[in-house]
């Protein structure tokens, strides 16, 4: 026979910054960061670049 769980789960609204949330003291930074990892990784792929050629065009490698 199956058991019904009535336990209530608390929902939060977030603040937009999953950093700040988890009460993070760099939110703000760690946010930034990932907004431009992000930024970044969209150029790579609207560009049909490898990460080879990606590591090239930016002197990495």
């Amino acid at each position: 026979m199956s058991e019904t769980h009535n336990e209530e789960i608390q929902v939060l609204a977030s603040s937009g910054n999953i950093f700040a949330d988890l009460g993070r003291h760099d939110a703000e930074e760690a946010f930034a960061r990932v907004q431009l990892a992000q930024q970044i990784a969209e150029i790579i792929e609207r560009k049909g670049l490898s990460q080879k050629e990606a590591a090239e065009l930016i002197g990495v490698i």
